[in-house]
């Protein structure tokens, strides 16, 4: 199980280095782009491969795009790149509670370690499939299946039940707001709905989202959410104190 946690905050930490690097490699990009459009309106970017036809050679373009149009377009997604980690960071963790879930139940199978018995998992046989030379690996493989539709307040408290360790309230409802966070961006694109506030029991507030290392901004119903470098660190940060009270 350590193994598994230790593998976990391997990658929520490379994760937020690409975040970083990222960000700085683009900061970098925009001031250089900003002096080479000084210097010539007219220039730009394009995508080629060499190609041919039955008489001449010649570098097709796959497409193109000025730096003005660049620059323009950058400007106007203001965090596009802290999302795209911040959506890597929490499919993460839905990764590790069922790497976790599926340990706890090779070790069960293979009576190696013993977990709480008061779980239970409504699995289907099939007897067009199920023999005794394949049963086991046919009911793990369901369990897990039916583990990752779960919901994912539910997968928390199936493993908790399992392991008999629990993530902290508050800590827990951080996240829960991190996986919500993520869904109004899939859903939504990023703008606050009063049923996101709703379901995580902040009816009439705002969700909050760190725009420095100081300062935390209440967003409302109807504002869209502008993630930053901070925010993600909160989010690694929450996940991998998850992990640790789960497998300590």
């Amino acid at each position: 199980m350590q193994e598994i946690r230790n593998l976990f905050k391997n990658d929520l930490e490379e994760s937020l280095l690409l975040a970083h690097s990222l960000s700085a490699m683009l900061s970098l990009g925009q001031v250089q782009i900003a002096e080479i459009i000084s210097k010539n309106l007219d220039s730009g970017s394009k995508y080629i491969i060499p190609s041919c036809n039955q008489s001449d050679f010649y570098l097709a373009v796959l497409h193109q795009t000025s730096y003005g149009d660049i620059l323009g377009t950058y400007c106007a997604h203001p965090g596009a790149v802290e999302e795209m980690i911040h959506a890597r960071l929490i499919q993460r963790w839905y990764e590790f509670l069922s790497q976790v879930f599926e340990k706890i139940l090779d070790d069960h199978f293979s009576g190696i370690s013993n977990y709480n018995k008061r779980v239970s998992i409504e699995i289907d046989l099939k007897f067009l499939t199920d023999t005794k030379e394949n049963l086991v690996t046919n009911l793990k493989e369901r369990s897990v299946e039916s583990f990752r539709f779960l919901k994912a307040k539910e997968q928390v408290k199936k493993i908790e039940t399992l392991l008999d360790h629990k993530i902290p309230g508050e800590l827990g409802q951080s996240i829960n707001k991190h996986i919500t966070v993520r869904n109004i961006f899939q859903h939504n694109k990023g703008v606050v709905r009063d049923d996101d506030l709703n379901f995580l029991g902040l009816q009439g507030n705002g969700i909050t989202i760190f725009h420095s290392s100081t300062n935390p901004l209440l967003v409302k119903p109807g504002e869209k959410i502008i993630l930053t470098f901070y925010e993600l660190l909160k989010v690694g940060h929450d996940l991998c104190q998850a992990a640790t009270f789960l497998i300590p």
